[in-house]
């Protein structure tokens, strides 16, 4: 997973994905004050599952695959609490510091990584569920409803037919 975890390197992330939870970091002191700072001025204070407004993963190469993901969660920069627990186990942590200082060996594990997850066989039918955040299994009676029940469970509040992104 730290492997993988290097394509944070390219995204946008939506504020409640991490706002919250990087106020917590932020009183223990597992994320950059500067940082936390700037991402509190992005997000809405009232930030909520429908609060469409997101920032880049990665702030200093956003749109570039590249190992600089590492290097900034070396420096606490790190935009989600998993990212900040790389650094917090010293196994882990190896890692970070390996592919922080070696590109291509992480490019290297990075496409071996992800082709193993290609060859992944997808679950089917009523084997697997469509997740209403992908964070989170999704309630009994929406898992056993499958698709229909997930559409359902994502429509707004008072909508017929718009389906809430974010």
């Amino acid at each position: 997973m730290v492997v993988l975890s290097g394509s944070h390197t390219l995204g946008r992330s939506h504020c409640n994905s991490f706002i919250v939870r990087n106020r917590e970091r932020l009183a223990s002191g597992t994320i950059g004050p500067a940082y936390q700072a700037l991402l509190e001025a992005l997000c809405p204070a009232n930030t909520s599952q429908f609060t469409n407004v997101t920032t880049e993963i990665d702030l200093s190469t956003p749109v570039v695959l590249d190992n600089n993901y590492y290097k900034l969660v070396q420096l606490n920069l790190g935009l989600h609490f998993s990212d900040d627990q790389l650094i917090r186990n010293a196994t882990l942590k190896g890692f970070v510091d390996t592919f922080a200082a070696n590109e291509t060996l992480w490019k290297e594990k990075f496409i071996a990584a992800m082709i193993k997850m290609g060859n992944i066989a997808p679950k089917t039918g009523t084997q697997g569920e469509i997740r209403l955040n992908c964070s989170i299994v999704n309630p009994s009676s929406t898992s056993s409803s499958g698709y229909d029940g997930a559409i359902q469970m994502l429509r707004r509040p008072g909508s017929d037919d718009k389906v809430a992104s974010g």
